[in-house]
């Protein structure tokens, strides 16, 4: 069995720059988590619209 390194994970403030990264897993966690509760038109609407801030 090999050792490996638990994965480290550094916690910060978002920064400007992370902007389109948030966006896009809003997106996606949206679409994804979502399409139980609410029809596909809905999930796209509610994504475009997190989208376009």
């Amino acid at each position: 069995m090999t050792k490996t390194q638990p994965n480290h994970i550094k916690i910060r403030l978002a920064q400007p720059q992370d902007r389109n990264q948030i966006f896009d897993i809003q997106r996606d966690a949206i679409q994804i988590l979502c399409s139980r509760d609410y029809n596909p038109e809905q999930i796209q609407v509610y994504a475009d619209f997190c989208s376009g801030y």
